[in-house]
């Protein structure tokens, strides 16, 4: 349903279309039905059954090498689904073409950037004035901040973007959560319409042209608030600038937890620690989201999760003399046996197993809230991993344990 849906959506503009990351043609092959299309596809067992499925002659390239300037702006309408790589798995050459292309853009793409955003800017770039693009994306470009830039630039490049999302998962197999970016590319001012249905069978209840546009925000904030009516943006808009309401940035710096690079390597438990004889090497960890439960976290709360967590973070520092223990040389090789070392983050860093930013917060935040904010001051001397933000608090009149009980009203 999803591949028909778009490829009409985007057949509306034009004939002369364009399918950029063809995969096996599932898209493609609705393309041909209604318009002349193009197919690109870098893979070439992909672009063989890509040309099987649509009677397309698909193109074995990568797209980053075919799409150049004198093809901007000449396509009717672009449909896609663009894959999804993390930064560290992206083939180096595939990541420079297309992280360049962004930059050539007037983007500026940073280490968190993932292999669908180039493809987004791409689908803009490559349509003319009125021109539509169809493309199935992670619902983290609604919120993530390195999408950010990219929400902005669509803004500014189109006149109408439609977004829809679904109650159920799409695809249960990879455990990620879709949205349809339906958007024509204008000078006009952008109005942003909101759809969410129950499952991919419902998609024949959306109409795109009644949408009703949600209150209007400014470019690059996240896009999460057009589940809200505009009166319940409003009235959060209105609490914001309320005189006496603060943000939690007036209070404390909020940084994410320690990114570790493989948490099974370098979180312990008290026994693991103990049989690795590496305990004078560890310091209090809150390896988990459900370690939060009070106000505070102290030494004793965290005893109680030795027996069921990972409650030590091997924190060695990145001066620290290996001849001086031999317990730390002998799970350092143990680590790379196992390639803990070729992991990206450990790759990335020297020595690789020394974790940066290991410092003790004040407190910890839930970064994913249920039902309540939740706060916890540090009574146990830990730091984190980024299953949790950590705060640090400014110089202020009220102490983290009073800070963690005001925010439970």
């Amino acid at each position: 349903p999803i591949a028909r849906f778009i490829a009409d959506w985007v057949c509306e503009a034009g004939v002369h279309t364009l399918e950029p990351s063809a995969g096996d043609g599932a898209i493609l092959k609705f393309l041909a039905e209604r318009s002349r299309p193009i197919g690109i596809e870098i893979d070439p067992d992909e672009a063989a059954l890509a040309r099987r499925n649509s009677n397309i002659d698909v193109l074995n390239s990568d797209f980053f090498d075919w799409f150049v300037p004198s093809q901007y702006s000449t396509f009717d309408g672009v449909a896609g689904n663009p894959p999804y790589i993390r930064f560290g798995n992206w083939p180096i050459k595939e990541r420079e073409k297309a992280l360049n292309f962004m930059s050539l853009s007037g983007l500026t793409p940073s280490r968190l950037t993932n292999a669908w955003l180039p493809f987004v800017v791409a689908a803009i770039q490559a349509v003319k004035e009125e021109g539509r693009i169809g493309l199935v994306l992670p619902a983290e470009l609604l919120q993530v901040g390195y999408a950010k830039e990219l929400r902005a630039f669509l803004e500014q490049s189109c006149s109408q973007i439609n977004l829809v999302s679904f109650r159920q998962l799409v695809f249960p197999s990879v455990q990620q959560e879709v949205v349809l970016l339906l958007a024509e590319k204008g000078a006009r001012e952008v109005e942003i319409h909101a759809f969410e249905v129950e499952s991919l069978e419902c998609l024949d209840e959306v109409v795109i042209e009644r949408g009703s546009p949600t209150a209007p925000i400014s470019p690059g904030s996240k896009w999460t608030q057009f589940y809200l009516t505009a009166a319940e943006i409003e009235r959060l808009r209105a609490l914001k600038n309320r005189k006496g309401i603060h943000s939690i940035g007036d209070f404390a710096r909020v940084n994410v937890g320690v990114v570790t690079g493989r948490n099974s390597f370098f979180c312990l438990s008290e026994e693991e620690a103990r049989s690795l004889k590496l305990e004078d090497l560890t310091i209090p960890l809150v390896s988990r989201s459900n370690f939060l439960r009070y106000p505070t976290i102290t030494t004793e709360d965290l005893a109680l999760e030795n027996d069921k967590g990972k409650t030590r973070l091997l924190a060695v520092p990145s001066d620290f003399d290996l001849d001086k223990s031999t317990p730390l040389r002998r799970y350092i090789r143990h680590g790379e046996r196992e390639g803990v070392h070729s992991g990206y983050k450990c790759r990335i860093r020297t020595p690789w197993w020394s974790v940066p930013s290991t410092q003790v917060p004040d407190g910890f935040m839930l970064r994913q809230v249920s039902k309540t904010l939740m706060i916890s001051a540090n009574h146990a001397d830990a730091t984190s991993t980024d299953t949790v933000h950590r705060l640090f608090f400014h110089d202020s009149d009220l102490s983290p344990a009073q800070f963690a009980v005001a925010a439970l009203n």
